[in-house]
C-alpha cells in the first residue's frame, strides 16, 4: 500500500503506521492546522463514509463552532465532566470565547466521528485533550481524555 494516496473527495491522504489492527489515514484541511484522521479496523478505505467525511471537512469551521457551543453548555450544566467546580464551570461558560483550541477531526466507520480539542485554557484533558463525539450530526458525548493511554506500536 502506498504511503500517500490521492482521493478525489478527500485530497491527499497519508497512510500512518498504526498499532495492532488499526488503520489510519491523515489528511489536511485548509485553515485547520491539525487536519483530520480516518481510523478504521479495515485497511480498505472504502468502508469509510467518504461523502459524509467530505461534507464535514468542507464545513469544518461550522462544526467546530457547534462543538464549542456543546462544550459551553456542558461547562454550565455538568462542570464535573471537566473536573471543574460549579462556579469554575459557570465562569468558563460565560467567557466570550470558550478557551478550547487546536481542533483535530477524527472519523471512524459509518458516521461516527469526533473533534478533539488538543489545547485549552482550563488545563482540562491534559495531555490528550477533550473529545466532542458525534454519530452523524447528533452529539453522543464530551470526554476529558486526561486518563487516556497512548497505544504503542507493535
Amino acid at each position: 500500500m502506498a504511503n500517500i494516496i490521492h482521493h478525489a473527495k478527500l485530497g491527499d491522504l497519508c497512510y500512518m503506521k498504526s498499532p495492532q489492527s488499526i488503520h489510519c489515514w491523515h489528511g489536511t484541511i485548509t485553515g485547520c492546522e491539525q487536519g483530520f484522521d480516518i481510523i478504521l479496523a479495515s485497511s480498505n478505505l472504502d468502508v469509510a463514509d467518504v461523502d459524509f467525511i467530505a461534507d464535514i471537512i468542507q464545513n469544518w469551521k461550522y462544526h467546530e463552532e457547534k462543538a464549542l457551543e456543546h462544550i459551553r453548555v456542558k461547562l454550565a450544566t455538568q462542570p464535573e465532566l471537566f473536573n471543574l467546580s460549579k462556579e469554575a464551570g459557570k465562569n468558563a461558560s460565560r467567557l466570550k470565547d470558550v478557551p478550547f483550541d487546536c481542533p483535530q477531526f477524527v472519523f471512524y466507520e459509518k458516521q461516527e466521528w469526533a473533534i478533539v480539542f488538543l489545547e485549552n485554557g482550563l488545563g482540562v484533558g491534559e495531555p490528550f485533550g477533550v473529545s466532542v463525539n458525534f454519530n452523524g450530526k447528533a452529539l453522543t458525548g464530551i470526554y476529558d481524555l486526561s486518563d487516556a493511554e497512548e497505544i504503542e506500536d507493535e
